[in-house]
């Protein structure tokens, strides 16, 4: 789930955060019916890529009526998660460390 929210702190500034949470997630699932039937004498585990909590926060200011500055802070923990999975390959793509987008808006 994700949730956010955002707050105006002065008429020309406004603070926000948030935070995504994804569960527990199977990497890789065979792409047959009986999957243990595959596997001869054992039992088929797969492999799962753990769950994760990210925050994330924003700051905004409007420089005029047209014009606003905003800054976007994602992964705020700097922890290193699993953001993409891929079942037909069976790996997992690790996430982007700290990162930091900076945005000018131009309202016409």
């Amino acid at each position: 789930f994700n949730v956010w929210s955002t707050y105006q702190v002065t008429p020309k500034f406004k603070l926000g955060g948030g935070l995504e949470f994804k569960g527990k997630r199977t990497v890789y699932s065979p792409q047959v019916a009986n999957a243990n039937s595959v596997f001869t004498g054992t039992v088929f585990t797969p492999n799962t890529a753990p769950r994760y909590t990210r925050f994330d926060m924003m700051a905004a200011y409007e420089l005029s009526k047209k014009i606003s500055l905003r800054v976007n802070v994602k992964n705020l923990t700097n922890k290193v998660y699993y953001d993409a999975l891929y079942d037909n390959g069976g790996f997992a793509i690790p996430s982007n460390r700290r990162s930091a987008t900076v945005s000018v808006d131009y309202t016409f």
